[in-house]
């Protein structure tokens, strides 16, 4: 996982932090914490600039923040509830997550 989020880093550079962490908000097995981690050695190495990074790292943030919103948007309990008992263990999610 360290080498491919290394790799888009180093081919996309800043959009490559933006995408990673917007789907780190989303698909959590992503950690922000090394992505944010290898956009903090971009910029000690000058590959990037502190701005660039905060800037990209919260233009993901918001962007996966907003994937998420539209998903509550378009589906209805029963929907999210359906797709739960699909998938939810899968990704951690249960029924009593949703309640709380």
């Amino acid at each position: 996982m360290i080498d491919w989020a290394t790799e888009v880093i180093d081919s996309i550079g800043l959009l490559g932090v933006a995408m990673l962490v917007a789907l780190e908000s989303v698909v959590p097995p992503i950690p922000s914490e090394l992505v944010l981690l290898l956009a903090g050695f971009n910029v000690d190495q000058g590959n990037f600039t502190f701005v660039g990074a905060v800037a990209a790292a919260t233009v993901g943030s918001v962007a996966g923040a907003l994937i998420l919103y539209a998903l509550g948007a378009v589906l209805s309990e029963e929907r999210l509830m359906w797709l739960l008992q699909k998938v939810g263990r899968f990704v951690g999610f249960t029924k009593k997550d949703i309640d709380r």
